[in-house]
C-alpha cells in the first residue's frame, strides 16, 4: 500500500448569521484553501458533511486549476457560503454554550491514502463576527479520523473506509446578562411580591391567598413564554429546574397562608 499523502487545510471564517435554535442551523461564509504535494488532488471531491442541502451551498474555486507555489506545493482556494447543521445541546439553557461546527472531508481518498492536516496558525475567524444574542468565546480547528463501520457494499473492505475529518468549531455562549436581567429579575420580582403577603395580618385571608395565587399564574406564563422559544429537548433544562424551585416556594406560601388563616 502506498504511503499516505498529507494535505494542509486552512479556513478563515468571515461571517456567521441566521442561527436558528429551533432547527439547530446556521449560515456561514468563509474562505478555505488547501496545499499538498503529490498526485492525490482532493479539491474536486471535498465534502462539507454537515451542509444541510446542496442548494444552500456555494463552493467557488478561486483558480481554474490548482496553482504551484514556490515551495513546490500545489494549492487551491475556495469561497464557501452555505447553511449548516449542528445539534444544539440546550440542557444548560439559559447559560448554555455551543460549538458551531463546519466539517470537511474528502469523499475519495481514505485516511490511509490522504490525511488532511489543519493549519491553525494560518486559519482564524474575523473579529467582526457578531451573532445577535450570543458571545463568541473562541474557536478550534482539529482533525479526527472518521470511522465508518460498513464496507459500503464492497465485501472484504471493512476498515478501509475511514476518512480524515477536519472540524472548525466556533465557540459561542449566551451572555450572562441575558439570564440576569431578562429571566432571573422578573422571576425574583414575582417571588418577592408573593412573599409580601406574609406581612398582611391573618385576619385578611382573601388578600393573603390572592398574592401567592397570582404569583403562581404569573410563573406559569413566564415559563411558557421562555420555553416556547426552544425546540423539544426531551428533558428539563436549567431554566425548568429554577422554575420548579419557584413553584415549590409559591405552593409553600399558599399552604402557610391557609394554615395561619385558621
Amino acid at each position: 500500500m502506498s504511503e499516505s499523502q498529507q494535505a494542509t487545510v486552512d479556513i478563515y471564517l468571515s461571517e456567521v448569521h441566521g442561527l436558528d435554535q429551533q432547527e439547530s442551523t446556521f449560515y456561514a461564509n468563509f474562505s478555505m484553501w488547501l496545499r499538498w504535494k503529490g498526485d492525490r488532488n482532493s479539491t474536486p471531491t471535498l465534502e462539507l458533511l454537515n451542509n444541510i442541502a446542496r442548494w444552500s451551498l456555494t463552493m467557488t474555486p478561486i483558480y481554474t486549476d490548482p496553482i504551484t507555489l514556490d515551495t513546490g506545493e500545489k494549492a487551491q482556494q475556495f469561497h464557501v457560503q452555505g447553511q449548516f447543521y449542528e445539534q444544539l445541546k440546550l440542557e444548560d439553557y439559559p447559560l448554555d454554550k455551543h460549538a458551531l461546527r463546519i466539517e470537511i472531508e474528502d469523499s475519495t481518498y481514505p485516511i490511509v491514502q490522504l490525511i488532511c492536516v489543519p493549519d491553525a496558525a494560518q486559519s482564524g475567524i474575523s473579529p467582526k463576527i457578531r451573532i445577535p444574542g450570543w458571545q463568541v468565546s473562541g474557536w478550534t480547528f482539529e482533525e479526527h479520523e472518521h470511522e465508518y463501520t460498513t464496507d459500503f457494499g464492497i465485501a472484504g473492505t471493512t476498515g478501509q473506509h475511514n476518512y480524515s475529518l477536519t472540524e472548525l468549531d466556533l465557540k459561542i455562549k449566551r451572555p450572562e446578562r441575558f439570564f440576569r436581567w431578562k429571566l432571573l429579575l422578573p422571576l425574583l420580582i414575582v417571588l418577592l411580591l408573593g412573599c409580601s403577603v406574609l406581612l398582611v395580618h391573618p385576619t385578611y385571608p382573601e388578600v393573603r391567598l390572592a398574592g401567592p395565587a397570582t404569583a403562581l399564574l404569573t410563573l406559569v406564563f413566564l415559563q411558557q413564554a421562555q420555553i416556547d422559544t426552544l425546540p423539544e429537548v426531551g428533558t428539563l433544562v436549567l431554566l425548568d429546574k429554577i422554575y420548579v424551585l419557584a413553584y415549590i416556594l409559591v405552593v409553600g406560601l399558599i399552604a402557610t397562608t391557609i394554615l395561619t388563616s385558621h
